[in-house]
């Protein structure tokens, strides 16, 4: 997201997409296991959740950070508005004809998944088809030809752009953003242990702690770090 502010600060209308149809059937990129399926009233309840803190970010940047005069206005879009005239029949012959099975089979993610004990549904596989129709959309519909993802998402933004370039003849870019992970690899944001933790001990303010050391730690280093815990 702050990649997306610098691109509207510079004047490109930033779009944001909420992925409410394909949250039902979930990203399988950087996971070993299937997501838990949600009911159609939790996707929407974070959806919207989703969308205001989207609408707060952007809002607070204008307010406090832009010093410009013009900012392009941010548009929020539900990827469900053109899938819900889409039949399947239609996305099979006119969409998935266009991916070819041995390619799909080389993502890092699926290879990962068909490595897992528990494998990859036909549904985890077909999530980089409707990731590469929501650009594809994206292009006819608002001209936007630039995405910007996280590194585990190189796999999906590559087949929409092949998408594009197969049906539109139209270049499209991606641009990639380097992801927080431990040493391990392991992304921070699936750091469920610690989330576990916190729940059962809200009291001890785990994450707190946490955030407050690693953003101390970045801003000042371990011997800020240090010098902060020694004045507590």
């Amino acid at each position: 997201m702050i990649l997306l502010l610098h691109l509207q600060a510079k004047g490109v209308t930033p779009i944001a997409v909420v992925g409410d149809t394909t949250a039902k059937i979930g990203d399988p990129s950087g996971r070993l296991t299937e997501r838990d399926p949600m009911e159609h009233k939790t996707i929407d309840g974070n959806c919207v959740g989703l969308e205001k803190n989207i609408m707060t970010v952007f809002d607070h940047f204008r307010k406090h950070f832009y010093r410009g005069d013009y900012l392009p206005r941010l548009q929020l879009i539900r990827n469900s508005c053109w899938y819900n005239e889409q039949s399947v029949y239609r996305f099979v012959t006119t969409i998935e004809r266009h991916f070819r099975v041995n390619k799909m089979l080389n993502k890092e993610s699926v290879r990962q998944r068909l490595k897992s004990p528990g494998g990859m549904t036909i549904t985890e596989f077909s999530y980089q088809m409707f990731q590469a129709y929501d650009w594809l959309q994206l292009c006819k519909l608002h001209e936007c030809y630039i995405q910007i993802g996280g590194r585990d998402q190189m796999g999906n933004i590559e087949g929409g752009h092949d998408l594009i370039k197969r049906l539109l003849g139209e270049n499209s870019y991606g641009l990639m953003t380097p992801l927080i992970t431990t040493a391990s690899g392991k992304k921070l944001e699936e750091l469920n242990d610690l989330i576990q933790s916190h729940n059962e001990y809200p009291e001890e303010k785990l994450c707190q702690k946490r955030l407050a050391r690693d953003v101390t730690t970045l801003l000042h280093g371990e011997e800020g770090l240090q010098l902060a815990l020694g004045s507590g």
